[in-house]
């Protein structure tokens, strides 16, 4: 991979976990608003790496309940006890 676009998603998404905090700290109404006037366009690369940690987190725990709630299906739809 490139190493440039792959250091402009991490100063992207450090950027956006940047005016997430920003917007909380300040009690805005969106993030969004903080990005555009309160996030400047490069931030240091310790942000970055935060929201890299996060993402992939964030990512293993959706991936873990998916597969629990796979599984509890599939227990549901193999019963043949079901009153329907």
């Amino acid at each position: 991979m490139n190493a440039e676009p792959q250091e402009a998603w991490r100063n992207e998404i450090g950027r956006r976990l940047y005016a997430a905090i920003i917007s909380c700290q300040m009690r805005l109404k969106s993030v969004d608003y903080a990005l555009k006037n309160y996030t400047p366009q490069l931030v240091d690369p310790a942000w970055g790496e935060l929201g890299e940690k996060l993402q992939r987190q964030l990512q293993e725990a959706v991936s873990e309940r998916l597969r629990r709630n796979t599984s509890k299906i599939h227990l549901v739809v193999d019963n043949t006890e079901l009153p329907f």
